[in-house]
């Protein structure tokens, strides 16, 4: 009888946090509506049907052990105390858990996708997303907390109706005993196997993973039935999978040198991306030019004025647009600034849950854009205006070559201001960074790493309040105004600069903004421009390209003939394209179609990735390809060609999991680069 009563309390706590799961879907669904308001209503119901295996999963990665606590054949099971401690336990676990459920429903908006290992990353920056949080949601917060509260009110309320059942064991005969340990053996061993067949999703010959949550190719739907129990645990217990062979070693490698060959020379076949240009340049320029690489926090393409955005707010941004080289089809191969930055400066897509930056990995042999410029004779600098030590950049930077990293604490607080947040203000950033530039010696190399277009998106001053909040997004508009005019008073400063002339200015996005993007394409498309009006002519470049090209096109711009071992590849066909002594006051526009290679890009979302070539896009996992969307003219992903591009797919998913393939195992076996001796 007692041990009855225990299993009717593991029943009431299943009830209770199964509820629990379904409720944080049910807000799910509520804020991002819009995202299902044009699918049928049978789609979302099985969505939730879908999302009951996945609930059970997670409630029992979390409580499964708590269960098996309270079913255990034994008589102290039974003691008030005992089961009281137990409680406890699941009351401790639960708290972190609903943390995590509440981050996934305001951090989807972002990535769009449910939260999986960024919860382990939140500590390098917990300070500065502490306070961006609490000034972008208070409300969210107080209700929060009033929905904690009548949680943990519940829970006590089953707690309370615990009550001390004295053991009568004594009085039992020795058959009696047997028995009654007999029944209470049968119904632990029965719950040990309903935990395990609950975590691993059914008798199906995969254990449950994500894959299995969509159904087509509608990734929103695939969503609504994960929860983020469930998708950050398998990031802890997935073990091996990250070391999965997709094809053998030599077809995938020779696939990848494929795609990333521009008349280069693969030099070390233990180190397949080393590699430097087969034609010996003539005539390389007496000085060098200087490099520098502004990245913009969260500009995402579709809210740039360039790409069409009604609202214009980047004006000094589209003015240079219209004299540089403006790539239009540019992705970020990631969906945060740590993972842009290694794109950017070293040309390392993000493979595994976890980044370079931070990680073991930071161990390696890397090949990054500082490293190879120092080797050349460059001064090299790194600004970040933000906290010194957040997200890590600073060491990052020092690894990569950056000889100096300037942050906030070397600025000068009466001559500046701080959002409060994140770090100074971009307009200081930026006017510190002409004035160590003009100091330094020729050639030399700078990234610029803005800060105030991030949320909370706060403003030195209300001057800067450009749009009105009837409009959508209204903070991050004005934010992003702002930061463009940071930009254009910098280049207002910098072209009265001996400099100036002899500089190649990249201008990119770290990642997307992450509000209203309506598809994988919007989520991951990304401005850049490369601005130098006495040597680059005014051009769009149509071709598909990403963060990791960046490295190699700066190579191809320099003429440094040098070895690199980068995952991306240059824009150029011919050394002629490159630099020219160009007339600024000229019209010319270059031919993007004869003039330009076409490449890929690649883009990690998660458990799923991208893979964008010329002319269409894939979306796919491991398991299986998802969708197949012709992009130039279908940016929303609206409508599948899979199975009438069935060749072009097929060809697709070789080029993606042969990247990833030897992206994972460079990386982990630290062959990305061999030092030469010199």
């Amino acid at each position: 009888m007692n041990k009855l009563r225990n299993l009717c309390l593991t029943f009431v706590l299943f009830g209770f946090l199964f509820f629990l799961f379904l409720c944080f879907r049910t807000l799910f669904y509520l804020k991002y509506h819009s995202l299902f308001a044009e699918l049928p209503a049978s789609e979302i119901l099985l969505s939730f049907i879908v999302g009951f295996r996945f609930d059970a999963a997670g409630i029992m990665i979390l409580a499964g052990i708590f269960f098996l606590l309270l079913l255990l054949p034994f008589p102290f099971v039974q003691h008030r105390y005992y089961k009281f401690f137990v409680l406890l336990l699941l009351s401790v676990v639960l708290l972190p858990s609903l943390f995590v459920f509440a981050g996934d429903l305001f951090y989807y908006q972002f990535v769009s996708r449910r939260l999986s290992f960024e919860v382990f990353s939140v500590t390098k920056n917990f300070s500065e997303i502490t306070i961006m949080i609490s000034k972008t949601y208070p409300l969210e917060i107080a209700l929060f907390v009033l929905f904690i509260v009548g949680i943990y009110y519940a829970l006590w309320k089953i707690v309370s109706r615990i009550k001390n059942y004295e053991l009568q064991i004594a009085n039992y005969n020795s058959e009696s005993r047997f028995k009654i340990y007999l029944k209470e053996s049968f119904v632990f061993v029965f719950a040990v196997a309903i935990v395990f067949i609950s975590i691993r999703g059914g008798f199906q010959s995969k254990p449950l993973r994500e894959s299995y949550a969509f159904r087509n190719d509608v990734l929103q739907l695939g969503h609504l039935s994960l929860n983020p129990i469930f998708t950050v645990a398998r990031v802890l217990f997935k073990g091996n999978e990250e070391l999965q062979e997709f094809f053998p070693k030599e077809q995938a490698v020779a696939a990848v040198q494929e795609l990333l060959d521009n008349n280069e020379e693969f030099s070390d076949k233990d180190f397949p991306l080393m590699r430097k240009q087969k034609s010996k340049i003539e005539n390389r320029k007496s000085k060098m030019k200087n490099v520098v690489i502004f990245i913009m926090e969260s500009w995402g393409a579709k809210n740039i004025g360039a790409f069409g955005n009604p609202y214009k707010p980047t004006p000094n941004f589209d003015s240079l647009a219209k004299q540089g080289m403006f790539f239009t089809q540019f992705f970020a191969a990631g969906q945060r600034t740590i993972q842009g930055v290694q794109a950017i400066t070293a040309s390392l897509p993000t493979f595994f849950s976890e980044d370079i930056i931070g990680s073991t990995m930071e161990q390696n042999a890397l090949r990054p854009l500082g490293s190879i410029l120092r080797e050349e004779g460059y001064q090299t600098l790194f600004i970040h205006s933000a906290f010194r030590g957040s997200m890590g950049l600073e060491a990052y930077s020092k690894l990569t070559g950056f000889e100096r990293f300037i942050a906030q604490d070397d600025f000068d607080d009466a001559k500046t201001k701080s959002d409060g947040t994140w770090g100074v203000f971009d307009e200081y950033a930026f006017e510190r960074a002409n004035e160590e530039f003009r100091k330094m010696n020729e050639p030399f190399c700078g990234v610029i790493m803005s800060v105030s277009s991030h949320a909370p998106f706060e403003l030195p001053s209300n001057e800067f309040a450009f749009y009105a909040d009837t409009i959508p997004n209204y903070k991050y508009l004005n934010a992003l105004r702002y930061s463009d005019y940071a930009l254009g008073k910098y280049f207002s400063l910098a072209r009265s600069e001996k400099y100036f002339d002899n500089t190649i200015f990249i201008i990119v996005a770290d990642h997307v903004e992450g509000f209203g993007e309506k598809s994988m394409y919007e989520r991951f498309h990304i401005p850049c421009l490369i601005y130098s009006p006495k040597h680059i002519s005014p051009q769009r470049i149509d071709n598909v390209h990403s963060q990791t090209d960046i490295l190699p096109t700066v190579l191809d711009l320099l003429n440094l003939n040098i070895v690199h071992s980068s995952f991306g590849k240059s824009p150029f066909t011919n050394y002629d394209l490159r630099i020219t002594n160009y007339d600024s006051n000229s019209t010319k526009i270059v031919n993007q179609k004869s003039s330009f290679v076409n490449s890929s890009a690649f883009l990690p979302n998660g458990n799923t990735f991208g893979w964008i070539t010329d002319s269409f896009f894939l979306i796919a996992n491991t398991e299986r390809n998802i969708g197949l969307y012709q992009f130039r003219t279908d940016t929303l992903l609206k409508k599948n060609v899979l199975s009438e591009k069935e060749d072009e797919t097929e060809a697709m998913r070789r080029s993606l999991f042969s990247y990833v393939q030897v992206g994972r195992n460079v990386l982990r076996e630290n062959k990305l680069y061999k030092p030469i001796a010199k």
